[in-house]
């Protein structure tokens, strides 16, 4: 395990945050699984060498095993979708603060395809959007296209830090917001609108 000043106090006050946030009430109790860490930008900087992104990449890495464990050793689960969000942001401030809930969810997707008009709260990370087919692999948000223009695998969407990112797999022309998507990873917000043929997806919520 990576042993730091800083890693060492936003372990601490992780597991005080997700021991706050726990759902006692359940048969087995429930862990908080969307976890925000903010850490002094400038203690992360002294105390990490190397690029900053890989070294915050490994911190994640490191803070999420000791997160599983730290429910793991108490026979708890992880509440919510299941799935662990883990942000790590870096900010102007002094040390460590954790905030942790549940979340079902994580953002929010209105949906328009051969069946309709829908809304689609997404708890998985990643997630893949494609044209509906059988057995659907887990995380995947089916569309129902009957002109065939998306792929199986169309888009995938990720959210990482309190944002959300899309990438695009499918060759058919898509477009975001009205321009050509291309296929490298992309920012998305709220009202942003991607679309395929018949097929559309509109952000309608993302947390934080």
């Amino acid at each position: 395990m990576m042993l730091t000043t800083l890693f060492g106090t936003a372990q601490l006050a992780m597991q005080g945050a997700i021991s706050a946030g726990l759902d006692a009430l359940s048969t087995t109790p429930r862990a908080p699984n969307f976890v925000v860490v903010r850490l002094g930008r400038a203690a992360f900087i002294a105390e990490h060498s190397g690029q900053t992104a890989d070294e915050l990449e490994r911190f994640r890495r490191e803070l999420e095993l000791a997160m599983r464990g730290f429910v793991a050793s108490h026979g708890w689960i992880i509440g919510g979708s299941g799935a662990i969000f883990l942000n790590i942001l870096l900010d102007e401030i002094d040390g460590c603060r954790v905030e942790a809930r549940v979340a079902r969810s994580v953002y929010t997707l209105g949906v328009r395809d051969d069946r309709g008009e829908r809304s689609v709260p997404v708890g998985s990370n990643p997630a893949t959007v494609g044209r509906q087919h059988e057995p659907p692999p887990r995380g995947f948000i089916p569309l129902h296209d009957r002109r065939k223009l998306l792929s199986r695998e169309h888009l995938i969407l990720t959210y990482r830090d309190l944002h959300l990112s899309a990438r695009l797999l499918g060759r058919n022309p898509t477009t975001l917001n009205g321009a050509p998507m291309g296929s490298a990873e992309t920012e998305l917000r709220r009202g942003d609108t991607i679309a395929c043929g018949d097929c559309m997806l509109r952000v309608e919520l993302i947390e934080g």
